[in-house]
């Protein structure tokens, strides 16, 4: 059940340069990656504080949504939580991106106990934060997720991404498991009894702490490679069709040459830990971490 706290919770900066151009800058997070639009509403995932912040676009009025059991979130970074956790499936510990569907369900990605230690969930409500299902608890042999950072929905797929195992894994609408994008690394023989049946693998690729991945309507494939600095590109079959960055030789790859390493640049064309992707028509807007 969520829980809400209506006090004024964030610091609201405007700034106007016209009628029609303004800038608002919204402060008071700790760590706050991912952002979503339901209705009027702002919904911001802070991970650190294990909150959902709610500002209403019209007047800027602020509401922090959270599961309850906030103790447990106190004590996540303790080696006894991996006992204890298993009976609180419904608490929020790591909040990272929020996704909102065409029919308003709202899914949240909870990183868990963090990187390959497991306990990562989606959870998702209706619009009015009625909890309404709790999903990828029973993967990997009931470890649940590895720091899942995003989540996407596109033509009946849900695609998440694990942080934790450098992997992106593929649902059907009733998230049933269909198969999975990356490559059999350490991570792969780290974890007992993992779900990444070589035989389900869609897409065979290093993959390195990746992020966002959309798909346009062509059906082609795009996905945020952060820590190689490179967006990736498939067709709707998972054939490769390249990537643009900056190559290891200072060049800037712009037109999805698939030869040469990638590497980080703060140069235009080049990445620095690419986090998200929004497709625009033609357009391909990318939003980094490290670039600022």
């Amino acid at each position: 059940m969520i829980q809400t706290t209506s006090k004024a919770c964030v610091e609201i900066d405007k700034k106007f340069f016209s009628e029609h151009e303004s800038i608002i800058t919204i402060k008071g997070f700790k760590r706050a990656y991912g952002v979503n639009l339901i209705h009027d509403n702002l919904l911001i995932p802070d991970f650190l504080d294990g909150l959902i912040y709610e500002i209403n676009l019209s007047d800027f009025n602020c509401r922090k949504l959270t599961l309850k059991d906030k103790k447990l979130r106190e004590q996540k970074k303790l080696e006894k939580i991996k006992k204890e956790i298993k009976n609180h499936n419904e608490n929020i510990i790591q909040p990272h991106d929020v996704y909102v569907s065409q029919n308003d369900k709202i899914y949240i990605t909870d990183l868990g106990l963090g990187k390959d230690q497991g306990k990562g969930k989606i959870l998702v409500f209706d619009s009015e934060y009625n909890l309404l299902d709790t999903i990828g608890t029973e993967i990997h042999d009931n470890l649940g997720l590895l720091a899942p950072v995003m989540i996407y929905e596109k033509k009946n797929f849900f695609y998440i991404t694990e942080y934790g195992s450098n992997k992106i894994l593929r649902f059907d609408e009733k998230f049933s498991f269909l198969d999975w994008i990356g490559t059999e690394d350490e991570k792969f023989s780290k974890i007992n009894n993992n779900s990444w049946n070589k035989t389900k693998k869609f897409i065979d690729i290093d993959l390195l702490i990746p992020h966002a991945i959309k798909i346009d309507l062509n059906g082609l494939i795009y996905i945020a490679d952060s820590g190689n600095h490179r967006i990736l590109r498939y067709d709707s079959n998972g054939n490769y069709l390249g990537w643009i960055g900056k190559n290891d030789e200072n060049e800037i790859n712009n037109t999805w040459n698939d030869k040469k390493k990638s590497m980080p640049g703060i140069e235009p064309g080049a990445f620095k830990n690419p986090l998200d992707l929004f497709i625009l028509k033609d357009s391909l807007l990318i939003s980094e971490v490290r670039n600022n």
